[in-house]
């Protein structure tokens, strides 16, 4: 299996050897959840061609009535998710275009592959979207898209509408939302809105070709709508909706007048909506969620039973704030300690999700799942035996390098001994300084996937985290 985790060693260091054992085997586990993440070994599972037939998941498509087929995408996943769809269809693919994040691409034969920002978009995924539009409005109904969708979408592939909203506007918009503590439904029918492609615009200007979206959801309850803002599916989100959202979290006095002109004339009805349920333009198409975060919860699961621990999947559809997701997930680890329940020791809880970190114009250096660690580990009782790790399966927490983070019971102890200032650093979400200190910061690199966030917390039968401290 891949060592996905890069600073491994740095992560094994200063702690008791009942602590390293567990930190150990949390790595592992980390290391077993980007694995099973991958996006390759999904589509190889899902995807065949046998007999001229092109089969994905239970469906089936004769390629000899189709005249082309072509391989479009955006997210994160897309490069390696297009990659694997070249090996199996070959020279069967006419023509393709897919958009990834800086770092996360490479060259192919047959698609084209973009590279851009994310989460702020670029001028490179706007001339993404805008060649990916080009090819699937010259495809006709004996033509086949193949769709390649995973998260990340709505800002790898910017389509604003040219000569009304610019990229600029778009970018700062974005910016404004995802600092506003708006949750991923709202900050979608805002994008929806101020798109060429998205919210189920993708569909129409495919139409009447046939449609099949391989999608891989980084969205708590895996919504079709939501996920890289639903290009292929019904809307049913307004201009109305999108404006609801910008006055909900004080954004109309920051956010650009050409935004909020444009969804003005939407709601008044001067501009058509998105398309809804019913339109013709989604007959022809089908979406099959491929990987989500659930299965891969699953698959940690398996890992842990397997190496003799009682486990628990307690949710992958867990949003908050993050400071207080790890609040609480520490309360749940001393209830387990003290009384058993709900489930007893030697355990591993495993929990999914997106949690936020509302920035409130703070400038500190941290994402979510470095939040929830810290607050998970500012919560632990010192003389306990446990690890906790949190961490974006994308591989970048926030606008970090860091993957997220690994607490456990020293790490509080640590914190108060450097003698930083635990509170005013959470309070300017600064948690990379504070998770540095106590080398919990971890790195993994790009791992080309993105399926939410991840948290494993370790919990052992025997409450002695005392032991010779290994310093190597």
């Amino acid at each position: 299996m891949t060592e996905w985790v890069k600073n491994k060693k740095e992560l094994l260091r200063s702690r008791p050897t009942p602590l390293l054992k567990l930190r150990k085997t949390t790595i592992d586990l980390i290391n077993t959840a980007i694995e099973k993440s991958q996006p390759d070994h999904t589509i190889r599972d899902n995807v065949a061609v046998k007999k001229n037939s092109l089969l994905i998941g239970s469906t089936s498509s004769n390629l000899n009535e189709i005249e082309s087929v072509y391989v479009v995408g955006f997210g994160k996943a897309s490069y390696t998710m297009a990659k694997v769809m070249e090996e199996i269809l070959g020279d069967r693919i006419r023509y393709g275009v897919v958009s990834t994040k800086f770092g996360y691409g490479g060259k192919l034969k047959k698609i084209k592959v973009v590279e851009a920002s994310h989460p702020i978009p670029s001028i490179e995924g706007l001339k993404a979207a805008q060649e990916i539009t080009k090819v699937v409005k010259s495809a006709t109904e004996r033509d086949l898209i193949l769709f390649l969708v995973s998260g990340g979408g709505s800002a790898l592939a910017p389509f604003p509408p040219p000569g009304i909203i610019s990229l600029s506007d778009k970018q700062k918009a974005n910016s404004l939302l995802l600092a506003s503590g708006a949750s991923i439904e709202e900050i979608n029918a805002v994008r929806k809105h101020i798109s060429l492609i998205k919210g189920g615009r993708f569909a129409e200007l495919s139409y009447p070709a046939k449609v099949i979206s391989l999608i891989i959801s980084d969205v708590v309850g895996d919504r079709l709508d939501t996920i890289s803002s639903g290009p292929t599916v019904p809307d049913n989100t307004t201009f109305k909706d999108a404006y609801r959202v910008i006055e909900k979290y004080s954004l109309l006095d920051k956010m650009p007048h050409s935004v909020i002109e444009h969804i003005k004339e939407g709601f008044d009805g001067r501009i058509p909506d998105t398309p809804k349920e019913g339109n013709e333009c989604f007959n022809n198409v089908q979406n099959i969620i491929l990987l989500n975060n659930f299965s891969v919860l699953k698959a940690i699961e398996t890992e842990a039973k397997s190496l003799g621990f009682n486990t628990m999947i307690l949710s992958s559809e867990i949003e908050g704030e993050s400071i207080d997701v790890g609040k609480v997930l520490s309360g749940i680890s001393r209830e387990v300690i003290k009384t058993g329940h709900p489930i007893k020791p030697p355990a591993v809880i495993i929990s999914g999700g997106e949690t936020t970190a509302t920035l409130n114009d703070s400038t500190g250096c941290g994402g979510p799942n470095q939040e929830c660690a810290v607050g998970f580990g500012m919560n632990t009782p010192i003389e306990t035996e446990l690890v906790f790790a949190a961490i974006d399966s994308d591989g970048t927490d926030g606008p970090t390098d860091f993957a997220g983070g690994i607490v456990d019971s020293m790490s509080r102890e640590i914190w108060l001994k450097s003698g930083i200032d635990i509170d005013r650093e959470i309070n300017n979400h600064n948690t990379s300084e504070i998770l540095k200190v106590s080398h919990d910061l971890i790195i993994t690199g790009s791992t080309g996937t993105n399926v939410n966030d991840i948290r494993i917390l370790l919990v052992s039968k025997t409450q002695n985290p005392k032991g010779d401290v290994n310093d190597e």
